[in-house]
């Protein structure tokens, strides 16, 4: 028992900060009384209503998510426990993703240094807050942090199997959150040489039930709503937000996400009309309102990287503390603190890595591309705190933890 608490003793130490962490932020927030549902949660809980209980899709949100989230269901028909689950499922999901990180520092980093990096994505608070959400972006996060692990292993080895599991890992990554779709492609393009050398190993089966997978998500969307994708949340996006942020510019008028006439015109259609509206009104905008699109771009991009957790900020006093609502802005302040400094830290080492490694040491290329690419693409949607950048949160320490390592900073471990 000793030698097994002294082997795992950062793991087991991580996992007793990250309990007291969470306890002591539902403490100051009174997160075990909020009752606010987010309209994405909603979403996400009619999706899995759809899966378990009606045997179909959602126009939105993708099967994967909807099963991990809905399993609960299995057993009984509790709303109630869904949103509890979900936290759960969370929680695991984030505690798995500090282990991943930390597996990975340990790689160039002493154990001890290594632990101090991965606690500080612990203590990234809007990450952590989010957790009691029926939300992506922790599972999200976890699916895209084992893709790396996954990766990392096969450029350690060199052994087909690891890329295997990798690709895999990020091609369901888009049946949880369909935002990996293009970097999915853009990846498995990459390794396509590979991937035919070794089409027969039998360990191309779960690449293939993989792909099934996702085959089977864009099938049923074209039957039951007339498409073939993954989801109509990209094109709706596009439409609801930079779309309507552009025209709010080119009209002089504030946008509003809450009282937005665009959003209330496009619902009023069936999903594959929406898709028609919101794809010709891009198109249109594109070659009569560039200018104020690439404005609503660049707005948004400012205003995810700035803003810190709505999580935090929507909590409301239920208990009738004092001193809630200066602790309540002090965590808000410190997330958006937080917030901007990882996304620009992270934009500027994503591009660092990429243009030092896209040849040599290729493992570091993509971690620098999957937070490069998430950052570009947040700026399609606002008004959302910072959930688009907690994502990249994990991948901008890892990409720090060895710059400064590059820099000799730190000295690396010991090799076995």
């Amino acid at each position: 028992m000793k030698a097994i608490l002294n082997k795992f003793k950062y793991q087991l130490l991580l996992l007793l900060i990250s309990l007291i962490l969470i306890s002591f932020l539902s403490f100051l927030l009174q997160l075990n009384v909020q009752t606010f549902v987010y309209a994405d949660s909603e979403n996400y809980l009619e999706s899995i209503k759809n899966l378990f209980l009606f045997h179909r899709g959602h126009p939105y949100r993708p099967i994967l998510m909807a099963f991990i989230n809905g399993i609960p269901y299995l057993l009984y028909n509790s709303d109630q426990f869904i949103f509890k689950w979900s936290c759960f499922v969370n929680w695991i999901c984030w505690f798995s993703t500090q282990l991943l990180l930390f597996s990975l520092l340990k790689e160039f980093l002493k154990p001890k240094i290594a632990f101090y990096f991965t606690l500080s994505f612990a203590f990234c608070l809007g990450f952590t807050i989010i957790n009691f959400h029926l939300l992506a972006e922790s599972i999200f996060t976890f699916f895209l942090m084992l893709f790396l692990f996954f990766l990392n292993k096969y450029y350690k080895t060199e052994r087909f199997k690891w890329l295997a599991y990798a690709l895999s890992i990020l091609i369901l990554s888009m049946l949880v959150k369909p935002a990996s779709k293009f970097i999915a492609i853009i990846i498995v393009l990459c390794f396509l040489k590979m991937l035919f050398l070794n089409y027969k190993q039998k360990v191309m089966a779960l690449l293939y039930l993989s792909i099934f997978a996702v085959l089977v998500q864009v099938f049923g969307i074209k039957h039951q709503f007339g498409n073939y994708t993954i989801s109509y949340i990209d094109v709706v996006t596009i439409h609801n937000y930079i779309g309507s942020k552009a025209k709010c510019i080119e009209k002089g008028i504030i946008y509003s996400q809450e009282n937005n006439p665009r959003a209330d015109y496009l619902f009023q259609f069936k999903v594959f009309q929406q898709n028609e509206i919101a794809k010709r009104d891009f198109k249109e905008q594109l070659l009569t309102n560039k200018i104020n699109l690439f404005k609503a771009y660049i707005d948004n991009l400012k205003s995810n990287v700035s803003h810190g957790s709505s999580a935090i900020i929507d909590c409301v006093n239920e208990e009738k503390v004092t001193s809630f609502e200066t602790t309540k802005k002090i965590i808000y302040l410190i997330s958006a603190g937080q917030n901007l400094l990882l996304s620009l830290v992270g934009f500027i080492l994503g591009i660092y890595f990429v243009l030092k490694n896209r040849k040599a040491n290729a493992f570091f290329a993509y971690v620098g591309f999957l937070m490069f690419y998430i950052i570009l693409v947040s700026g399609i949607s606002c008004g959302q705190g910072d959930r688009f950048s907690i994502v990249i949160y994990p991948f901008c320490i890892l990409l720090i933890a060895k710059f400064l390592q590059d820099i000799k900073l730190f000295s690396a471990p010991l090799q076995k």
